[in-house]
């Protein structure tokens, strides 16, 4: 804001006074407290204003946890369902030994689920995921650990309007894609969709690299897409985050992307891997040394209007300085109160986390501190005894 409250004329007390007892009129959304138990598997309310009339629509989320490892993964979710998983090379849940399962997506061989959205799909998505390689094993194409293939190895999530969008005229979007051995990219099998190898989405050894090795070795990948309601108009509206412990938080932002290679695009299924080269053992590809391995967790998916409308909890009180985050699903959501269901596998009992509400236009929050564990009464008590000092 170019100049203060005072700048506005009159008794600049006046708007001392304002400042300190509503915060929310010069900071926007806010949240004021929550009730409940901050905690994996419990509702929590979190209360305070500007979250917005509107709540996402949630196709799906899963966290695995249902599962037992080295079972075959089931098409149940903890919100909606899987629509289908490969008959043949059948994704397996994986006990990481720490309380976390997840879904074995590549290990040599993909793994590959798909949902298809209730509706009759939708030109906005939002969508989130975790993947990671475990330590010991390598990124698919990729003969070494800790390092990113040289070549095209991988189509993270692969989202259609249509059954068979990737060999048909049908509107397709990677997201994101390792396609060149160099950066992530939003990629489209569509002439003229996404751009040639861009829109880049974070390149390998410089300031914009997220994906990590290191600590729990988990990356979260997020997006948002808003595509235009015309086919090849460069209007459409793209949001990506990576974030890793090794690299932090890297988003980047454009409006300028051609999305779509039809009329009012609506996106109606997603698979997850999209495509993997399959760690190498694939008939007609290089010698196959059987170590390439990948899972994916806490996938998530929204669409609509308020598709961007989310609740998160991260480890730093600035939403792009954090390293760890997980997400919520909401379940109840106005204005001035939002219910949610916390998943954690993230955070250990008693650590210091915070909570953001993003609204329905990407606008985020400032971080609540909570503690893991931790419950806390939503009322707030008016102060008392004020006393203010007059600005001359």
């Amino acid at each position: 804001m170019a100049g203060s409250v005072c700048d506005r004329g009159g008794d600049p007390m006046r708007y001392l006074i304002v400042l300190m007892l509503f915060p929310s009129f010069v900071l926007g959304q806010s949240i004021s407290g929550y009730s409940g138990v901050v905690e994996d598997g419990s509702v929590i309310t979190i209360t305070g204003s500007g979250f917005g009339a509107d709540g996402p629509t949630i196709v799906l989320f899963d966290n695995f946890q249902r599962g037992t490892g080295g079972d075959y993964v089931t098409t149940s979710a903890n919100v909606g369902a899987w629509s289908w998983i490969h008959p043949v090379y059948r994704t397996k849940y994986v006990d990481e030994g720490n309380g976390n399962i997840a879904a074995v997506s590549v290990d040599s061989l993909m793994h590959q689920m798909r949902v298809v959205f209730a509706d009759s799909g939708s030109s906005s998505i939002f969508m989130s995921y975790k993947m990671k390689v475990p330590a010991g094993k390598h990124f698919p194409y990729t003969f070494a650990e800790d390092s990113l293939s040289s070549d095209n190895a991988i189509k993270a999530t692969w989202l259609m309007d249509g059954p068979s969008g990737e060999i048909s005229s049908n509107p397709d979007l990677v997201v994101p894609n390792w396609g060149n051995g160099s950066f992530w990219y939003l990629h489209s099998n569509d002439a003229g969709v996404a751009g040639s190898g861009g829109p880049e989405l974070g390149r390998l050894g410089t300031s914009s690299q997220w994906f990590g090795f290191t600590g729990t070795r988990w990356n979260l990948l997020s997006a948002a897409l808003d595509a235009s309601s015309t086919a090849f108009a460069s209007d459409g509206v793209v949001y990506f985050r990576g974030m890793s412990e090794e690299f932090g938080t890297k988003e980047f932002n454009f409006n300028d992307v051609v999305l779509a290679n039809q009329d009012n695009v609506a996106w109606d299924r997603c698979y997850f891997p999209g495509w993997t080269r399959d760690g190498d053992c694939s008939p007609g590809y290089a010698p196959c040394d059987g170590q390439a391995m990948l899972y994916y967790d806490e996938i998530y998916i929204a669409t609509g209007a308020a598709a961007k409308a989310r609740v998160e909890i991260g480890d730093s009180s600035v939403y792009g300085s954090c390293t760890m985050m997980t997400i919520c699903t909401p379940t109840g959501w106005s204005d001035t109160s939002i219910d949610v269901t916390v998943h954690n596998q993230t955070f250990a009992s008693g650590e210091d986390a915070y909570v953001f509400v993003v609204d329905a236009a990407g606008t985020v929050s400032g971080g609540y501190a909570v503690t893991i564990g931790a419950s806390e009464s939503a009322s707030i008590t008016a102060p008392t005894n004020l006393t203010a000092t007059k600005v001359e």
